[in-house]
């Protein structure tokens, strides 16, 4: 009896890592980013059939590519986790490394990689800009800066409240109460399409109707994800690509964090108690000098936190939330 048990725990978990992993790889096929750039000369003649590599700092992830007949290579489809560097190398020039790229989910990033003449063996190291205008996308979005949910409290922890900081967004309060989400450029709530790793998250019942209303305050999509799961949450709110469809009126692109080479641990607590709460002002202003005093009541108490790390270094990684 034991031994048939003991059997049967070990198969139930090795079904459940099957699943953990195939759920990952999964995960992994949207929310990404693209690279793209040119290779030329000192005299800016194209260099073709030149490799190059390209390394994912916290992953150790590497991928190559050869330049095509214009000097032109291409990297779709990359995670957003940490930095690249990329590295291009040919017979007569100096090899040339490129540090520290950042890529972004929903844009195209451009780097140029102008090689000089000289041993293969000299290297040149250069740290990459930051890129400022997008030339190879029409699309116009804002990414929501990090610290928002890193360093601000978020009373219902709810994502979709970033949309609001956009401009031309109007609060789902403000556009009627419909529970579908904020208004943005003029088209009407129920508009946007939630995206989280490239899948739909969409609320599909009730018209659009988040089905918690105010209490979650999803706004139209299926699902909140906690903000510590969070990678990046970007807003596309014009001229969006094909890939996106379905909506016309902004298009929420988040990417959820994953783990990398280094264990990583963070713990979190928004509290809020009578004690430390300043009093309304209507309720200070009510009190008289024979009305009792009127002391607003509000509790709230968020905690939780992340864990993430390798399994198999440069292979496999997990990120977990509670």
């Amino acid at each position: 009896m034991e031994a048939a048990f003991r059997s049967m725990l070990v198969r139930f978990f090795a079904l459940f890592c099957t699943l953990a992993l195939c759920a990952g790889s999964l995960v992994a096929q949207g929310g990404s980013g693209q690279l793209t750039g040119q290779v030329t000369d000192s005299t800016g003649a194209v260099v073709a059939g030149v490799e190059v590599k390209l390394t994912n700092s916290a992953t150790g992830e590497v991928r190559t590519t050869v330049t095509s007949a214009a000097g032109l290579y291409a990297f779709p489809a990359l995670p957003i986790v940490g930095s690249y560097t990329l590295e291009v190398g040919s017979k007569g020039f100096k090899s040339t490394k490129v540090q520290n790229v950042i890529v972004s989910v929903g844009t195209i990033t451009s780097r140029d990689v102008k090689l000089e003449i000289g041993v293969a063996t000299e290297q040149v190291t250069v740290e990459a800009g930051q890129q400022i205008v997008q030339t190879d996308d029409a699309a116009v979005s804002q990414l929501i800066d990090r610290r928002v949910w890193e360093n601000m409290p978020i009373e219902a922890r709810n994502t979709n409240d970033f949309v609001n900081l956009i401009a031309g967004a109007v609060p789902e309060a403000q556009a009627g109460g419909t529970f579908r989400g904020a208004a943005v450029n003029g088209v009407r709530t129920g508009g946007g399409n939630f995206m989280v790793e490239g899948a739909d998250n969409n609320e599909q019942g009730q018209g659009g109707v988040a089905l918690c209303g105010t209490l979650c305050g999803q706004g139209g999509s299926n699902t909140s994800i906690s903000p510590d799961a969070i990678e990046e949450y970007r807003v596309i709110s014009h001229d969006f690509s094909a890939e996106y469809g379905k909506a016309g009126g902004f298009v929420t692109d988040t990417v959820l964090k994953s783990g990398t080479n280094q264990w990583h641990v963070s713990l979190f607590e928004y509290n809020r108690i009578q004690a430390l709460t300043a009093n309304d002002w209507f309720s200070n202003a009510a009190q008289t000098a024979t009305a009792p005093p009127i002391k607003d009541h509000l509790v709230r108490n968020q905690f939780g936190g992340s864990i993430s790390g390798p399994i198999y270094k440069d292979k496999t990684f997990f990120y977990a939330v509670f």
